[in-house]
C-alpha cells in the first residue's frame, strides 16, 4: 500500500500523544507515523498522470490540449493534429524531463535516508535496524557524528550532568553546536543495557507540531511526573557532536518530525509581469473568440449568397443540411471552431518554457556577480527564486531589518553608566569629549581581548578602589547571560548567540570580572585572579514579549536576582526609590542613543530565603502541574452507564491543590506570570552602550536607492532615539527633512497625533507649492498635485518675500525631556526642504495598524520618503509590509539578516537574506541572498533593472510576431470563401515559434543592456521606468499587437498585390497556393527578425549568430524539406516538392521582400533616429553620454572625491537593543552550551572605488563586470 498512494491512510489529528517506552504493543494501538520518509512527488505508478495533471492545471497547456482535441476531428480542422501536437509535447516533455530529474534525486536522497542503520535496545540488547524501521517509542542508542533518527527524549549521555552537543546545520542553517540535556532523575540510568530495557516511563507531550523552538510535555516514572521542555529533545536532521554517546526515546517518527513538518514549501511568488501575462493570454483568448465569431458570422452570409452552389464539393457535405439556411449556420458553426485552430497561435505556446529558460540565464549573472561576492565570509549572490528576476527591477517598497543588515552586527562594548555616573568619556582640557582616536591613549586591559580598546582610566581607578556600584555592575554582567564558555589551548573562548552578549560578557572578563566556567547547577566567575562560584538557582529565559533575561543564584546564603533588558522593561520593575537616579541615567541613554549607540539597562535585587522558597515551589508546580487532553482514542474497560453525580464539570475549584491547567501554552502563562512576579522592586545599577557601525557602504546604497525612487522604511528594535541618529547616519534621514513622531500609547491619542501630522502635512505642501487643498478629506497623493517626490525643487513655489526666515537645520532635534522631535511651531515653512519622514514606535504601531487607523496611518506613511519603526516585534513587520501590499499594490522587498526578520521576507514581494552573524534562517526563508546590505543597489539598479527591460523587450517581441503570423490567415479568409484553410505548410507553423523566430529574442533577453554599471549606479533615475511599467503594460502590449497586426496587413497585400498583377506572355499569372503560402512565411521570418535587431541595444557575437543562423537554418530546412527526395518519404500525399526553389529563383519573390521590409522597418528605423535626436528620453541621454562620455570622466573623478571624503568623516555609531533567541537559557539551568568558533569578519573597505578606476581606465571597451 505504501508503494501504490492511491491508498492512503486516514489522518487522525490527535489532541496530544502518550508514549510507552519498551512497549511496542501499546504504541502500535496509536497508529503513529512510522520512520520511513518520503519526500518525492511521483513513483512510477503515478508519474505520467500525476505530472500531466499538473501541467495541465497551466490554461495555456489545457487550451492547445483542446486544440489536439479539436484538429482530431477532419471536418473542422484544416491543419494536421502534428502541428499542434509536436510543439506542446516538446513543452511537455521538456517539463516532464525536468520534473522527473528532480524528482529522482529525490528518490535517491529518500532511500539513503531511509536504509541508514542505528542501534536500538530491544529485550536487553543492542541490535541495529534501518532507519524506516524505527518506531514511536523505540529506544535507540546515538553516537558521536551520527544523524539523529527521529525526535527523540533524552534518556542518558555520556557526557557530565547529562550533556550533549548537537549540530542544527540541516534544521536551521546554523552551524553552532548547541547543547541539550537529560533530565537528572534519569541521567543515572546510563548506557547499562539491562536497566534502559526495563525502562517504563510514560510520556505525554503536544501532538506534533512544527515549532522547532518548542516542545512540552511530562515524564511519568516511578510514581513521579517530571516537566519535559525542548532541551531535553533531540530533533531528526541535528547531527551529535563531541558525545561519545546518548540514549533516547522516540517520540516522533517519520512525517511527524520537526524537520518533517517543516519541510513544506513556502508559499508560491510570482513577479507582476506573470500576473499581468495571466490576465493578458485570458483577454487574447477572448479576443480570438471575436475573431473566429467574424469570420463564422462572414462565412454564414457568404455561403447563403454564393457557396451554397458550390458545397457539393466540401469534404463536409454530408454532414450539413441541404437546407441553404440552415446549412450555413451549420457550416459557420465547423467554420468557428475551424478557425480557432487556425488562429491559435495569436497564444504563444513556447512562451512559458522561453521566457523560464531567460529568467534562469538570467539569475546566473546574479550568480556570478564577482562585485556582490562578500570575500571575508565567503559569501557569494545566490539566486534561490529564479522567478523574481524582472521584480527586482520594479521595487518601490524596501523594507530593511537594521542590526546586522544596516550595521555589522558586530558590537565593541564603549561606554557605561553606572549609579548616575558616566564611564567612556574622555575630556580635552576645556571639558569637550575627544572623539578622535588618534588622539586618545589605549588602555592594555586583558591579552585575550586584544581587539577592545578602552580609554577611560576613571573607571580603572574605581575598580581599584573597589567601587561597590562598579563591583555589582561588573558581576551582573559575568553572571545574567547564557554565553558558553570553550577552553582551548589553555584559553577560555566564549560561544554566545547573539554578538551583544558577547560583548558585554567580554567586556567584563576585560575589566577583571571574567566568566570562566558553568554547569547546570553552578556558575564561576574570577574576579582579580580570585575565584568565585555562585549555585546557580534560576534562569528567567529572554522572549521577544519580556524584552529582558534574569538569574537567580546564590553565595555565601545570600540570594541575588539580577536582571537586564531594555530601559523601558527595567523601568517599569524598578523600585519606587529609583525614581531620581532612574531620571539620570535617563539622560545618559538618550546621550548613548543620539551618539547611535546600543543601549541596556541593569538592575538587581537580594531575595529573602523564605521569599524566594515560596516563589520557587509555585515556579515548579506551574511548570509539572499540567494536565494535557487525552487523545481521542479508545479506552480500555469503558463504563457505559456513568453515574450523574460525580460529573467532572461541575466539581468545585480545589483550594490547596494548584490550578490544573489543560495546554501547554495556559503553563506558559502561568511561568511567564511567575517571572513577572519575582521582577519588580528592582535597583537600578546602571545602563551599557555598545557599538554596532554601519556596514560598508551602507549610506552610499541607501541615498541611490532613494534617488531611484525607492521608499525605504526600517523595522528595528532600538528605541526612537536611537533609530533616529541611525537614519541620519546612513542617510535615510537628513536635517532638510520634515520629521514626524508618533510614541503615543492609547489609541485615542495615536489617533490624535495622525490628525495633528495630516494636518501639518497640509499647511506645508500648500506653502510650499503654491496649491489649495480643497477637499481636506481626500486622500492625500503626491501625484494629484503632479509633484514629483524625489524632486521638491522643481516645483517649489518661488516666493519673492525676502522677510521669509531661514531656519537653521539644527531645528531639529531631540530632547532628553520628552524623548521627541522637536520643532518650532512657527516654522512650518523651513527651508530647505526634502521631505517627510516618520518614527513611530511599537506601541504606537499596535494602535495605528488596527483597522479604525490603519489606513489613516498608511496615508501619511506613503507621503513620506523614510518611515522608521521603533521597538517592534517580528509579527509587526510582517503586518506593515502586509499593509501596503494590500492597499497600496506596489512591490515590495524586504531585506533581513535573522530569524525575527524571516515573517517579513515571506510576506514581501522579494525577500533578501543576508548572511551574517545571526545564523541563516533569514537566508534559507529568502528569494535572493548576499553578504552586504551595499550589494542591494547592484541587485536592483543593474541586475533587477536589466532584467526588466530585457523580459519587457522579450514578451512585446513575442507578441508581436504571433499577431504578424496569424493575422495573416486572417487577411487570406476574405479571399478564401472564409473556409478556414491554412495559408502555411503545417510544418513551417510547428516550428515558427520553437525554430525559426526565437533564438535571437532569447539571446537579447540574456545579453542585451543599455548602459554599463557605472551610469546604471550613478544614474539612478533610469531604474524609474519598471516602477511604472513603463516598459510593458497593457497599453505598450496593445502597441505590439496593432504593430503585428499592421505588419501583417503589409506583407500580405504587398505579396499579393505584386503577385496579381505579374504577367507571362501578356497573360496575368496564377501562383499556387504552397507558394504563395511560403512566399508569405519568408517574408515574415525575415521581418520579425530584423525588427528584433532594431530593438537591441548593445551587438555581441552571440546576437550576431543567433540571428544569421536563425534565417540560414530556415532557408536550409525548407530547401531539405522541399525537395524532390522528400516525395518519396511523403508519397503522394506532399504537394510541396519544388516549391522553395522556384520561389527564391523567382526575381519577384526579392522584390516583394525587399519592398516588404523596407516599407515595415525604414518608417520604424527614422522613428527612433527621430526620437533620440530630438526627443530622447532618459534612458537615450544616459546612452548617447556612455557612448561619446561627455560627463562620466568628469562624474568619476567628482565620485572619487565624494568617496575620499567619505571615508575620512567618523560616521554616527549604531545602536544597541537586547538581543537574544529566546529560550536559551532554560537549558542552562541545568548544563553548559559549547559551540565552535564563529570568526567574525572584520570590516572590509569597500573596493568599489578601485574597481571603477579599472572599469573607467578600460571603458572604451564598454566592458562589464559581473553583468552583460
Amino acid at each position: 500500500m505504501k508503494h501504490f498512494p492511491f491508498f492512503k491512510k486516514k489522518h487522525i489529528e490527535e489532541e496530544s500523544r502518550k508514549i510507552r517506552a519498551n512497549d511496542p504493543e501499546s504504541n502500535a494501538l496509536n497508529n503513529f507515523a512510522g520512520n520511513e520518509v518520503s519526500t518525492a512527488r511521483y513513483n512510477l505508478a503515478t508519474f505520467l498522470p500525476k505530472n500531466l495533471f499538473e501541467q495541465f492545471h497551466r490554461l495555456a497547456n489545457a487550451y492547445f490540449l483542446f486544440l489536439v482535441c479539436l484538429q482530431l476531428i477532419p471536418q473542422i480542422s484544416s491543419l494536421p493534429p502534428y502541428t499542434t501536437i509536436v510543439p506542446l509535447c516538446f513543452v511537455l516533455i521538456l517539463t516532464a524531463i525536468k520534473d522527473a530529474v528532480d524528482d529522482f534525486g529525490r528518490h535517491k536522497s529518500d532511500k539513503e535516508v531511509n536504509n541508514r542503520e542505528t542501534q536500538v535496545i530491544y529485550q536487553n540488547d543492542i541490535v541495529y535496524r534501518k532507519w524506516k524501521e524505527i518506531q514511536v517509542g523505540d529506544m535507540i542508542q546515538l553516537s558521536n557524528d551520527e544523524f539523529v533518527t527521529a525526535d527523540i527524549f533524552i534518556i542518558s549521555t555520556s557526557e557530565p550532568n547529562g550533556l550533549c552537543y548537537i549540530e542544527t546545520a540541516e534544521l536551521d542553517g546554523e552551524t553552532n553546536l548547541k547543547a541539550r540535556q537529560s533530565l537528572e532523575e534519569t541521567q543515572g540510568i546510563g548506557d547499562d543495557v539491562d536497566d534502559l530495557s526495563n525502562f517504563n516511563g510514560e510520556i505525554e507531550c503536544e501532538p506534533a507540531n512544527n515549532n522547532l523552538n518548542k516542545f512540552q510535555g511530562n515524564l511519568t516514572w516511578n510514581n513521579k511526573t517530571y516537566p519535559l521542555k525542548n532541551e531535553n529533545v533531540l530533533l531528526r536532521g541535528t547531527r551529535l557532536r563531541n558525545t561519545q554517546w546518548v540514549v533516547g526515546i522516540v517520540c516522533y517518527a517519520g512525517s511527524d518530525t520537526k524537520l518533517m513538518k517543516n519541510t513544506n514549501k513556502p508559499s508560491f511568488k510570482r513577479s507582476h509581469i506573470d500576473r499581468l501575462l495571466d490576465k493578458i493570454i485570458i483577454g487574447i483568448l477572448i479576443f480570438l473568440v471575436l475573431l473566429c465569431a467574424t469570420m463564422s458570422i462572414c462565412c454564414i452570409f457568404w455561403e447563403s449568397n454564393v457557396g451554397y452552389y458550390f458545397r457539393s464539393y466540401l469534404p463536409w457535405e454530408s454532414y450539413i443540411s441541404n437546407n441553404k439556411t440552415k446549412g450555413s449556420i451549420q457550416l459557420g458553426l465547423l467554420v468557428f471552431l475551424s478557425y480557432v485552430i487556425t488562429l491559435s497561435a495569436v497564444v504563444p505556446i513556447s512562451l512559458y518554457v522561453s521566457i523560464e529558460f531567460v529568467r534562469l540565464l538570467q539569475s546566473k549573472w546574479i550568480d556570478w556577480d564577482i562585485n556582490m561576492y562578500y570575500e571575508p565570509n565567503n559569501v557569494p549572490a545566490h539566486v534561490k527564486t529564479t522567478t523574481l528576476n524582472e521584480e527586482l527591477g520594479q521595487i518601490q517598497y524596501i523594507f530593511s531589518d537594521k542590526t546586522g543588515t544596516l550595521t555589522q552586527n558586530i558590537m565593541t562594548f564603549k561606554k557605561c553608566s553606572i549609579q548616575g555616573k558616566l564611564y567612556g568619556y574622555v575630556m580635552d582640557n576645556n571639558g569637550n569629549e575627544i572623539q578622535d582616536p588618534n588622539k586618545l591613549e589605549s588602555i592594555e586591559l586583558n591579552d585575550q581581548d586584544k581587539d577592545f580598546v578602552w580609554y577611560d582610566k576613571t573607571l580603572l581607578d574605581d575598580i581599584e578602589k573597589d567601587d561597590e556600584n562598579v563591583h555589582k555592575f561588573f558581576t551582573l554582567l559575568s553572571l545574567c547571560h547564557t554565553v558558553m564558555p570553550e577552553k582551548r589551548d589553555g584559553k577560555i573562548f566564549y560561544q554566545a548567540q547573539s554578538p551583544d552578549e558577547n560583548a558585554l560578557v567580554s567586556a567584563a572578563r576585560s575589566f577583571g570580572f571574567a566568566f570562566q566556567n558553568r554547569t547546570q547547577s553552578s556558575i564561576t566567575i574570577k574576579i582579580k585572579d580570585k575565584e568565585e562560584t555562585y549555585n546557580l538557582l534560576n534562569i528567567l529565559d529572554f522572549t521577544n514579549e519580556r524584552q529582558r533575561m534574569s538569574v537567580i543564584v546564590e553565595k555565601d546564603n545570600v540570594i541575588y536576582l539580577y536582571c537586564k533588558g531594555g530601559d523601558t522593561k527595567i523601568k517599569e520593575r524598578l523600585n519606587d526609590s529609583q525614581k531620581d537616579i532612574m531620571k539620570q541615567t535617563d539622560e545618559h541613554l538618550n546621550n548613548f542613543a543620539n551618539e547611535s549607540l546600543r543601549t541596556l539597562c541593569l538592575a538587581w535585587k537580594q531575595l529573602d530565603k523564605s521569599q524566594y522558597d515560596q516563589w520557587a515551589t509555585k515556579l515548579n508546580t506551574a511548570k509539572v502541574r499540567s494536565k494535557l487532553p487525552r487523545t481521542r482514542t479508545r479506552t480500555l474497560n469503558p463504563n457505559p452507564n456513568p453515574k450523574p453525580e460525580p460529573e467532572p464539570v461541575p466539581e468545585p475549584e480545589p483550594e490547596p491543590e494548584p490550578e490544573l491547567y489543560t495546554s501547554m501554552e495556559e503553563r506558559d502563562e502561568k511561568v511567564a506570570e511567575m517571572y513577572e512576579e519575582i521582577e519588580q522592586d528592582l535597583i537600578l545599577l546602571g545602563a551599557t552602550a555598545i557599538e554596532d557601525k554601519l556596514q560598508d557602504g551602507v549610506p552610499q546604497c541607501i541615498e541611490r536607492l532613494t534617488r531611484a525612487g525607492i521608499k525605504i522604511w526600517v523595522l528595528t528594535g532600538d528605541k526612537i532615539e536611537t533609530a533616529y541618529n541611525i537614519g541620519l547616519s546612513c542617510r535615510l534621514l537628513t536635517n532638510e527633512m520634515e520629521i514626524k513622531t508618533i510614541e503615543e500609547n492609547d489609541e485615542e491619542s495615536v489617533k490624535a497625533k495622525l490628525e495633528d501630522i495630516r494636518n501639518s502635512m497640509i499647511e506645508k505642501i500648500e506653502y510650499l507649492f503654491n496649491v489649495n487643498i480643497d477637499d481636506r478629506d481626500k486622500r492625500l497623493d503626491w501625484n494629484q498635485w503632479n509633484i514629483d517626490v524625489l524632486n521638491f525643487d522643481k516645483h517649489r513655489k518661488k516666493s519673492s518675500n525676502d522677510d521669509i526666515k531661514i531656519r537653521s537645520t539644527k531645528s531639529v532635534r531631540f530632547t532628553t525631556d520628552d524623548k521627541s522631535i522637536n520643532e518650532d511651531d512657527d516654522d512650518i515653512h523651513r527651508e530647505p526642504f526634502e521631505g517627510f519622514a516618520i518614527l513611530i514606535t511599537g506601541q504606537a504601531l499596535i494602535h495605528a495598524l488596527s483597522s479604525d487607523l490603519c489606513m489613516k496611518f498608511l496615508e501619511l506613511a506613503t507621503m513620506c520618503k523614510a518611515v522608521i519603526c521603533c521597538r517592534v516585534t517580528p509579527m509587526q513587520k510582517a503586518q506593515v509590509v502586509e499593509l501596503v501590499m494590500k492597499h497600496e499594490n506596489k512591490i515590495t522587498l524586504a531585506i533581513g539578516d535573522g530569524a525575527n526578520d524571516v515573517s517579513m521576507i515571506q510576506k514581501a514581494h522579494i525577500g533578501i537574506g543576508i548572511s551574517g552573524q545571526e545564523g541563516r534562517q533569514a537566508v534559507l526563508a529568502s528569494d535572493f541572498s548576499f553578504g552586504q546590505f551595499r550589494y542591494l543597489e547592484r541587485l536592483l539598479l543593474i541586475h533587477g533593472r536589466l532584467s526588466y527591460v530585457r523580459v519587457s523587450k522579450f514578451l512585446r517581441y513575442f507578441f508581436y510576431k504571433n499577431f504578424a503570423y496569424t493575422f495573416c490567415h486572417f487577411w487570406f479568409a476574405f479571399f478564401s470563401a472564409y473556409s478556414a484553410q491554412s495559408l502555411y505548410d503545417p510544418m513551417f507553423g510547428a516550428l515558427y515559434n520553437s525554430l525559426f523566430s526565437t533564438f535571437p529574442i532569447i539571446i537579447l533577453s540574456i545579453f542585451d543592456r543599455d548602459v554599463n554599471d557605472y551610469y546604471s549606479l550613478n544614474k539612478p533615475y533610469l531604474y524609474t521606468p519598471g516602477q511604472t511599467n513603463r516598459f510593458f503594460n497593457k497599453k505598450i502590449l496593445l502597441k505590439s499587437i496593432v504593430h503585428g497586426i499592421l505588419s501583417s496587413l503589409v506583407i500580405y497585400f504587398i505579396s499579393y498585390l505584386s503577385l496579381s498583377h505579374k504577367t507571362i506572355n501578356g497573360r496575368i499569372a496564377e501562383i499556387d497556393l504552397q507558394s504563395f503560402g511560403f512566399l508569405i512565411g519568408t517574408i515574415i521570418i525575415i521581418v520579425v527578425n530584423l525588427e528584433n535587431a532594431l530593438e537591441i541595444w548593445y551587438w555581441t557575437s552571440y546576437y550576431h549568430i543567433s540571428l544569421w543562423l536563425t534565417i540560414f537554418i530556415y532557408f536550409i530546412f525548407h530547401l531539405t524539406l522541399y525537395s524532390s527526395f522528400m516525395i518519396k518519404i511523403f508519397k503522394q500525399n506532399y504537394t510541396y516538392v519544388g516549391v522553395a526553389k522556384f520561389i527564391l529563383l523567382d526575381s519577384n519573390f526579392w522584390f516583394i521582400l525587399l519592398l516588404s521590409s523596407v516599407t515595415l522597418l525604414l518608417p520604424r528605423f527614422f522613428n527612433e533616429f527621430y526620437r533620440m535626436r530630438f526627443n530622447p528620453n532618459e534612458t537615450d541621454k544616459a546612452r548617447l553620454n556612455e557612448k561619446y562620455r561627455y560627463e562620466e570622466k568628469s562624474a568619476f573623478i567628482q565620485h572619487i572625491n565624494v568617496q575620499k571624503n567619505i571615508l575620512r568623516k567618523r560616521l554616527p555609531r549604531s545602536s544597541y537593543a537586547f538581543a537574544q533567541q529566546e529560550g536559551w537559557g532554560q537549558l542552562i539551568t541545568s548544563g553548559k552550551m559549547k559551540v565552535q568558533q564563529i570568526a567574525f569578519p572584520r570590516t572590509s573597505q569597500d573596493n568599489n572605488i578601485l574597481l571603477r578606476k579599472s572599469r573607467l581606465s578600460h571603458h572604451h571597451h564598454h566592458n562589464l563586470t559581473g553583468t552583460i
